[in-house]
């Protein structure tokens, strides 16, 4: 056997590191940063939030059924999702509970899912709000199992834990007889802890026009005898009328959004019709023939009113939002006399609204295609208005979003997180050709409180830069796959942001114009002493997209 010197061994073991140096450089320089480590494009807002669920969304399944009416914020971030769950066999009002980052909380009711049947011959719905002690009630309609009443509001309460309050109501649960066959569509806490729940009735037998229906209960679950008739509010005013959505006002006055006549009314703290809104307390249509439904309301802090829901535009359904001021006129400023529809593709609606950061808007819902059999693909929808109620640009492409969960998904509720970030909840069927099980669906996304996104893309080139104000930047070669990120520093003078990040393995310079919405950018990376690689991005396209499409 032959032994190299060890001038030899420290020749041969310099040779051999620097080839593996030269193979790590070649490696860099054919792709920057390599997945799985590849950095995650900046967000922007409308985009789903990687760091909620898996990839943004949630699917949650309770036996048979399990559905998400309403979506609550708790103030330590934790999401509640207030709807229904069970088998064929017990199906009860139920809510869920979520981590921040979409997990179930195990902490809460068993193992995420608080639970109860409220008895009768069956329950549907299953609407909820949260009262300022951390308890949830959630209501829903309640079959007797009789020929009249058919069905009752039945609400009941979960402490924060996720027990059933078993001293609210009877045994937890608290019943009004609101007509003959009524059920709530939403539910909502006065400042004094006094409970609302609006929906519809009928005044007949069941094949009669539905009447608005309305219940107010004390904080212990007890009918109020203060409020319309001991309790409860039959207004058969309007054939074919019913609530889908109420909000409270500072001063106790209630707002219902709903379908009749007219789409909002308002009601004094005791059930009356409050005559000083609108006509005699209907708010107008916004447009002819009643075409306007409202299924969601969201009061503003200035005292004006948002709906949101369906207009029919001669040939579908598409998204309407309708603004009202205090007074329950319509607000010619917002819109288009008061009015703004958007078309999110196929046969859209909105369910909810909210008032996000800045006054914007956010509107949900669903785009359905319609088929003659089978459960139709569905998605989520969101739809995003700056505060006059034009689209928000900045938000998804045009100010609005489609979901696809790969199940026929719809969106019924909305909520805004403290950072600003939207949440939106509903329901998905398994397949199209099969509804169950049923699963509570929930979808995050980034909102417009996020630091806003400019992006060079080249005109000549599968090139793009994002960067915002806060130094934050993405490169990407759509092409090869190439990405890098990092944080440079930015100075902005007479609207021009200019980025600079000067390393030992990159030299990046970047302007944008922020009048014009374009700009350049020099990006030259160094994966090793005296190997220059330089890339220049020339942007002429005001507000080009990042999407590598």
């Amino acid at each position: 056997m032959t032994f190299k010197s060890s001038s030899v061994l420290k020749s041969t073991s310099r040779r051999a590191a620097i080839t593996r140096l030269m193979l790590v450089v070649l490696a860099l320089s054919a792709c920057l940063i390599c997945s799985p480590g590849a950095p995650a494009a900046l967000q922007h807002p409308g985009d789903l939030d990687p760091s909620f669920g898996s990839g943004g969304l949630v699917l949650t399944s309770a036996g048979q059924l399990a559905l998400c009416r309403t979506v609550l914020i708790q103030p330590d971030g934790k999401i509640i999702a207030a709807g229904m769950g069970g088998n064929q066999s017990v199906i009860g009002f139920a809510a869920f509970r979520y981590n921040t980052n979409g997990t179930l909380d195990t902490n809460f009711g068993s193992g995420g899912i608080a639970l109860h049947d409220v008895g009768g011959a069956g329950e549907s719905g299953g609407t909820g709000a949260l009262q300022a002690d951390g308890k949830i009630v959630v209501a829903g309609a309640r079959s007797t199992g009789l020929t009249e009443p058919l069905q009752q509001f039945a609400l009941t309460r979960f402490n924060a834990d996720g027990s059933l309050d078993a001293g609210f109501g009877s045994g937890g649960v608290a019943l009004a007889t609101v007509g003959n066959d009524a059920g709530p569509n939403s539910v909502a806490i006065q400042a004094d802890g006094k409970i609302v729940a609006g929906g519809l009735t009928v005044t007949g037998n069941s094949s009669s026009f539905s009447a608005i229906g309305m219940a107010r209960f004390d904080s212990h679950g007890v009918l109020d005898p203060g409020f319309g008739n001991g309790g409860t509010v039959v207004m058969d005013i309007t054939p074919g009328a019913g609530i889908e959505a109420i909000a409270i006002q500072p001063d106790g006055k209630i707002v219902a959004g709903g379908f009749g006549d007219s789409p909002v009314e308002r009601f004094n703290a005791d059930g009356t019709l409050d005559s000083s809104f609108g006509l005699g307390g209907f708010a107008p249509s916004p447009v002819p023939f009643n075409d306007f439904l409202a299924f969601g309301v969201a009061l503003q802090a200035d005292g004006k009113i948002v709906a949101a829901g369906s207009v029919f535009n001669n040939t579908k359904q598409v998204f309407g939002v309708v603004r009202y001021n205090h007074d329950g006129s319509l607000d010619s400023g917002f819109g288009s006399g008061g009015l703004t529809t958007a078309d999110l593709g196929d046969n859209n609606f909105a369910s909810g609204v909210a008032i996000g950061p800045g006054g914007n808007i956010i509107a949900v819902g669903q785009a359905t295609v319609l088929m003659n059999s089978g459960f139709p693909p569905q998605k989520f929808a969101v739809l995003a208005l700056q505060p006059n109620g034009l689209p928000n640009p900045a938000f998804g492409i045009g100010g609005m979003v489609t979901t696809d969960f790969g199940h026929p998904a719809a969106a019924g509720s909305v909520a805004i997180q403290s950072d600003g970030n939207i949440v939106v909840g509903g329901g998905a069927a398994f397949s199209e050709s099969s509804a169950f099980p049923f699963q509570v669906a929930l979808a995050r996304y980034v909102g417009l409180g996020a630091a806003p996104v400019f992006c060079l893309r080249d005109n000549n080139s599968p090139l793009i830069l994002e960067l915002t104000q806060t130094g934050d930047y993405f490169f990407k070669n759509c092409a090869t796959g190439q990405t890098l990120s990092g944080t440079g520093t930015v100075r902005l003078v007479n609207s021009v942001l200019m980025l600079t990040d000067n390393r030992p393995d990159r030299r990046i310079t970047a302007t944008y114009y922020l009048n014009q919405l374009n700009g350049s950018a020099l990006i030259t990376l160094i994966p090793a002493p005296g190997v220059f690689q330089t890339t220049r991005i020339v942007d002429t396209v005001p507000g080009a997209s990042c999407s590598c499409q």
